[in-house]
């Protein structure tokens, strides 16, 4: 290749022939080969195919520095048909480097998605199961409620058919007290019975009187204090439920928070790589002007990077 170079009149075409070739080779491969990048296989596939591409570009920009060196005069035309050529390299390159970070972070982006929705799905859970677990202890409360009640009444129902039933059968004992005395002491006998009969009556429905009144007063104390358990149990219904609408858009605004973070980070890593890239990519280009290929520049880079040139630092 250096014969060929070593001519009077040195055409660009002809310096990078072969390259050239070359290039439309990888170029018919590329078009023809397919990656899976989110698979590990595939991915590292990918990679491969494109580090083997970047090996191109070496020998392109040796044969580039040779023939200018060699043909001063054609430099610029050189210099033309090599970044051409290294531009449609690394078209080739970006065609795959742009779907493999673009899956690198769609599966990041859905691994924490899914985190996410497991947590909150978890949390719905528990608050379906403990809203059921209150359900079902009301339904037993109301119910041994209503018993009470009901047991109430009958008490207080069977105490008054006792009541009336002692207020009956006196009445007809004293009658008959009354008529015997009677038979026994003429008229006056009668009437003083009589008169002990309407004062013993008046009594006994003062005293029934009473006893209905403390009936019916027992009863609206139970009815106040049953109203009263129904007005707390629905206060703290009311209060579960704002509770629970509470919790809920709370979840909600901490989803949102939380999507937003996640892309303003997402963002931030984006545009402080494109940085990085930007200032590596400047320092391989001036290192090549002193004929330091490519490969070797970013391994300088890398080593930098990674401290093991201490006396050397990349402000980026």
């Amino acid at each position: 290749m250096t014969k060929e170079l070593v001519l009077k009149k040195v055409e660009p075409a002809a310096v990078f022939k072969p390259f050239k070739d070359q290039i439309a080779e990888f170029k018919e491969i590329n078009e023809k080969t397919v990656f899976d990048y989110a698979d590990k296989k595939g991915n590292k596939e990918a990679r491969s195919h494109i580090y083997k591409l970047r090996k191109v570009k070496a020998p392109i920009k040796t044969a580039y520095e040779k023939a200018n060196a060699e043909a001063l005069a054609l430099s610029r035309n050189l210099g033309a048909y090599k970044n051409d050529l290294l531009e449609q390299v690394e078209e080739m390159i970006n065609v795959h480097k742009e779907p493999l970070d673009r899956a690198e972070k769609e599966a990041a982006a859905i691994k924490e998605a899914e985190e996410l929705k497991k947590r909150i799905d978890q949390a719905h859970e528990q608050a379906l199961i403990d809203n059921e677990i209150w359900k079902r202890e009301k339904v037993i409360r109301d119910k041994e409620k209503e018993m009470e009640l009901r047991q109430a009444e009958i008490e207080m129902k069977e105490k008054a058919a006792r009541e009336e039933k002692e207020r009956i059968e006196l009445e007809e004992r004293l009658k008959k007290e009354a008529e015997e005395k009677a038979a026994k002491q003429a008229e006056l006998d009668r009437i003083e019975a009589e008169r002990k009969l309407e004062e013993e009556k008046n009594r006994l429905a003062r005293e029934a009187e009473e006893n209905e009144k403390r009936r019916q007063k027992q009863l609206q104390d139970e009815k106040d204090r049953i109203l009263k358990e129904a007005e707390e149990k629905e206060r703290q219904e009311r209060e579960k439920r704002e509770a629970e609408e509470a919790k809920k858009k709370a979840a909600e605004e901490a989803k949102a928070a939380e999507e937003k973070r996640l892309a303003d980070i997402a963002e931030k890593k984006a545009a402080n790589k494109r940085h990085r890239n930007h200032v590596n990519n400047q320092i391989v280009e001036f290192l090549s002007e002193w004929n330091i290929d490519q490969i070797d520049s970013f391994q300088i880079i890398e080593k930098i990077n990674n401290g093991e040139i201490p006396q050397l630092v990349i402000k980026y």
